[in-house]
């Protein structure tokens, strides 16, 4: 390349201030750019740049780019440049308050955890899962009771017996060394009231 071509090249590069951890830890030339591929915005610099992923680049006008990779480019074998990807701050900031929740929680039937403006409670779904765990429950001497429980739910949602009080007390020792049992009935039971609102 002509001396004149590199010359205009590095006239054509914006000093960029690197803030990491809150100071101001050197200053860069760089060359905004896009990848043609994925058109994704980076800022290239000589190979061996000190700027990690995590830093800030500030530009002239104190436009801050928040740097989400830090890569080095090869041309024929040999480091070529940096290419910093970055965030505008406003995609940064966005970024932040859009972050998922994550939920961690066991089995809780019927139960509606997270942040959802609606929900539709399905009991059906509550006794298939109550079955399931009923099935899973192999050797056990208390799997024909588990299912007594699962027929009065059944009976109970299809408007085949009504709802009253001690319906279910002949199976609280059952469900005192099974504490999970509670948890779906009350659910089942709880979203099939819902749906009769």
């Amino acid at each position: 390349m002509s001396r004149s071509f590199l010359s205009a090249f590095r006239n054509s590069m914006i000093e960029y201030a690197i803030e990491r951890n809150e100071n101001i830890v050197n200053t860069f030339k760089g060359l905004p750019n896009h990848e043609k591929s994925t058109g994704l915005a980076y800022v290239g610099f000589e190979p061996g740049t000190d700027v990690k992923t995590g830093d800030w680049m500030i530009n002239p006008l104190n436009e801050r780019f928040y740097v989400r990779d830090a890569k080095t480019a090869f041309f024929q074998g040999q480091p070529h440049s940096l290419n910093a990807y970055y965030l505008t701050e406003s995609e940064y900031k966005d970024q932040q308050t859009t972050a998922s929740n994550i939920f961690n929680i066991g089995t809780a039937y019927g139960s509606v955890i997270g942040t959802q403006t609606s929900v539709t409670l399905n009991y059906n779904e509550s006794i298939e899962n109550f079955r399931k765990q009923v099935n899973e429950q192999e050797d056990s001497p208390d799997k024909e009771q588990m299912n007594q429980i699962i027929s009065l739910l059944e009976m109970i949602t299809k408007d085949q017996l009504p709802v009253q009080k001690g319906l279910f007390s002949r199976f609280s020792a059952l469900m005192e060394k099974h504490t999970w049992i509670s948890n779906a009935v009350s659910s089942t039971i709880l979203s099939w009231l819902t749906t009769r609102l």
